[in-house]
């Protein structure tokens, strides 16, 4: 434990990142992420189900193949509707993350 903690601690300190207590570990992968370049953003907060789904589904009809939205939401149903709803019409789920109460999705539109 003591091995992962000072890791950890390098980790952090490598970053620039100020942090004296582990337990923000989420901050520290933030940071780490995959950084995604997208065309269009949606911001869905505050609605509820089915409405985020349905604002996704009007806005990738004017995305062109290949281009990326960013979605932000606040319906933890999203969790669950957004990958559906992105196998179902064939999109690809770059990334999904949940930071508090906010989820964010990166979806690629496909190559129709």
């Amino acid at each position: 434990m003591v091995l992962a903690t000072t890791v950890m601690w390098v980790d952090y300190h490598r970053a620039g990142l100020r942090h004296t207590a582990l337990h923000a570990a989420d901050e520290f992968w933030e940071n780490y992420r995959m950084d995604i370049r997208f065309n269009h953003e949606l911001d869905t907060s505050g609605t509820h189900c089915p409405e985020p789904v349905m604002m996704l589904h009007g806005a990738v009809r004017g995305l062109l193949a290949g281009e990326v939205i960013k979605v932000i939401a606040t319906d933890p149903a999203t969790t669950r509707d957004i990958p559906k709803f992105c196998r179902f019409l064939g999109y690809q789920l770059l990334e999904h993350s949940q930071s508090g109460t906010t989820y964010l999705y990166y979806i690629r539109k496909s190559q129709v």
